[in-house]
C-alpha cells in the first residue's frame, strides 16, 4: 500500500553556531520600492519600518510594518502575507484585510489568539479576533490626539498616540498613552482609567504609580508575577510597578547614552527604550532604538548588550556573525519563539538571533513522526542534504526535486547525500518514491 505524507520544512544552508548566538535576516531585503512580496519568501519581501512583533501558538511570526500600514505574518514555511491593513475601508467589524492604513507600534497576542495593537495614526487600540475581524477596544477615530474618558467606556475615551499594549493575568489591558504621558488600563468591563502619569516629568519612585510622572512612555511589558515594566522613553529609564502598585526605576540613570554593560542596570545609560520582553526566569529584554541594540537585564539586575554593536547605522552588516557585532539601525521590538530564539524588528528587516542548541535555527522538524516520515538534515558547510526515513528501505527509491512551477531541477537514484549547490535560492518540492512510500517535503534553499 502506498502512503503519501506532505510535510513542510525549511532547510537553509548557512554556517552557524548555536552557541555563539549568531544573527540572520528573517524577513526583508533592506530596500523599499513598494514590493511587499506577499505569497513569497519573507527574505525576499520589502519592509519599511518594521514595528511590534509577536510569536503565536501556530509558529507564525507576526509584526507591523508601520510606514506601509500593514500587519504582516511569516508562517512556518517562511512565506510572508499581509493579514491586516492597506485595504479600502476604515470601519470596524470588517475583515482586517479590508481595513485601511494601520500605523502599528506595539503588538500583543492573548491566550486564545486575539491580536491587539496601538493604531498610532487614528489614536485607537484595536483588536483582530481569531476570525480575522477588526474592532476598536479603546479610543475614537480622530486625526488629532487628546485626553478624555476616564471612568467611562474605553471606546468613548480619547487617546493620544497609543504606542504599546500589555495584558495582565486578570485580563486587564494596559495602554501606553504616549502623547498623554500616561499608562491607562481597560478592565474586563471595558472601563478605562489612568494607571499612572499625568503631565510630562519624572517623579514618583518609591510611591504609588498613580502619582508617578512619565515623559513620553513608549513600551510596556508584564511578567509572570504581574510586575509591570514601563519604558520611560524621554526619561531614558525603565521603571517597574510591583503588584502592590509601587513604582521604582530598575534601569537607566537619565543620561542619553549606551553604557554600563556588565554592571547594575540602575547605573547604566540608555537611549530610547521601545519594545520589551520578559521571560519566565526573570530576564527583561528591551530594544534601544537610539543606539541600535538589544539589551538584557537579568534577575540580579545586571545589564548586558546581546544584539547590535551599540551604534545606530542604516547600513546593516554582520549577517551570519555574532549578534553583538551586527550593525543595527532602529530596533523597535523583540519576541522569542518556543525554542528560545530571538526575533528583532529593525527598520526594513526582521532579524533572528539563534540561541537554542536544542532547536535548530534554520531547520524546523517539529511534529514529525520519525518512525514513518522523512527527516532532512542539512550540513551547513557543504551544501548537501542528508535523508533518513526510519522503517522504510530507500535504496530502491527515486529522488526528484522540482521548483514551484513544477519544473524538474534534479532527478537521481537514491543517495543519502544530495548535492544542491547548483540550485538557486528558493522554494522546492523534494519527493522520494519507493515501493513502500511516497514522501514529499517542501524545502527552502538559501545559500
Amino acid at each position: 500500500m502506498i502512503r503519501q505524507f506532505l510535510i513542510f520544512v525549511f532547510v537553509f544552508f548557512l554556517t552557524f553556531s548555536f552557541q555563539s548566538q549568531n544573527i540572520y535576516t528573517f524577513a526583508g531585503t533592506g530596500n523599499w520600492t513598494n514590493n511587499p512580496g506577499d505569497g513569497g519568501l519573507a527574505t525576499l519581501a520589502e519592509l519599511d519600518m518594521a514595528s511590534g512583533i509577536v510569536y503565536d501558538k501556530k509558529g507564525n511570526i507576526i509584526f507591523g510594518s508601520f510606514t506601509t500600514c500593514r500587519l504582516r505574518k511569516v508562517d512556518q514555511n517562511g512565506i510572508i502575507t499581509t493579514i491586516a491593513g492597506s485595504g479600502t475601508l476604515s470601519s470596524d467589524n470588517i475583515p482586517a484585510t479590508s481595513s485601511s492604513c494601520l500605523r502599528i507600534w506595539g503588538l500583543i497576542i492573548d491566550s486564545v489568539g486575539n491580536l491587539y495593537f496601538g493604531d498610532y495614526n487614528t489614536h485607537r487600540v484595536r483588536k483582530i479576533d481569531t476570525n480575522g475581524i477588526i474592532t476598536t477596544i479603546a479610543g475614537i477615530n480622530t486625526p488629532t490626539g487628546s485626553f478624555a474618558g476616564d471612568g467611562g467606556l474605553a471606546t468613548n475615551a480619547r487617546l493620544n498616540y497609543p504606542s504599546d499594549i500589555a495584558i495582565d493575568m486578570y485580563g486587564n489591558i494596559y495602554i501606553v498613552d504616549s502623547g498623554n504621558h500616561r499608562v491607562r488600563v481597560v478592565d474586563k468591563n471595558g472601563i478605562i482609567s489612568t494607571f499612572g502619569g499625568s503631565t510630562a516629568g519624572f517623579f514618583g519612585d518609591g510611591g504609588s504609580v498613580v502619582n508617578a510622572l512619565f515623559n513620553a512612555p513608549w513600551g510596556i511589558e508584564i511578567d509572570s508575577k504581574n510586575n509591570i515594566y514601563i519604558g520611560d522613553f524621554n526619561n531614558r529609564r525603565i521603571r517597574k510597578v510591583n503588584p502592590s502598585g509601587i513604582i521604582n526605576t530598575i534601569a537607566g540613570n537619565g543620561v542619553h547614552a549606551s553604557s554600563g554593560d556588565g554592571g547594575l542596570a540602575i547605573n547604566a545609560s540608555l537611549g530610547g527604550v521601545l519594545g520589551m520582553f520578559a521571560d519566565t526566569i526573570g530576564n527583561l529584554f528591551f530594544a534601544d532604538k537610539d543606539f541600535g541594540n538589544v539589551r538584557r537585564i537579568d534577575s540580579n539586575g545586571v545589564i548586558t548588550r546581546i544584539a547590535g554593536n551599540g551604534t545606530s547605522n542604516i547600513a546593516y552588516s554582520g549577517e551570519g556573525g555574532l549578534a553583538t557585532s551586527a550593525q543595527l539601525y532602529n530596533p523597535t521590538d523583540i519576541t522569542f519563539d518556543i525554542c528560545g530564539n530571538m526575533f528583532i524588528t529593525d527598520n526594513r528587516r526582521v532579524f533572528k538571533v539563534c540561541y537554542a542548541a536544542s532547536c535548530a535555527c534554520y531547520l524546523d522538524v517539529q511534529d514529525i513522526d520519525f518512525n514513518t516520515e522523512l527527516a532532512i538534515f542539512p550540513n551547513p558547510s557543504d551544501n548537501y542534504l542528508r535523508l533518513e526515513l526510519n522503517g522504510v528501505n530507500l535504496e530502491s527509491s527515486q529522488i526528484e526535486i522540482t521548483n514551484m512551477l513544477g519544473e524538474r531541477v534534479l532527478r537521481s537514484a537514491y543517495t543519502d547525500k544530495i548535492d544542491v549547490s547548483n540550485l538557486s535560492n528558493g522554494i522546492y518540492n523534494l519527493q522520494i518514491v519507493s515501493p513502500e512510500a511516497i514522501v514529499t517535503k517542501k524545502i527552502v534553499i538559501q545559500h
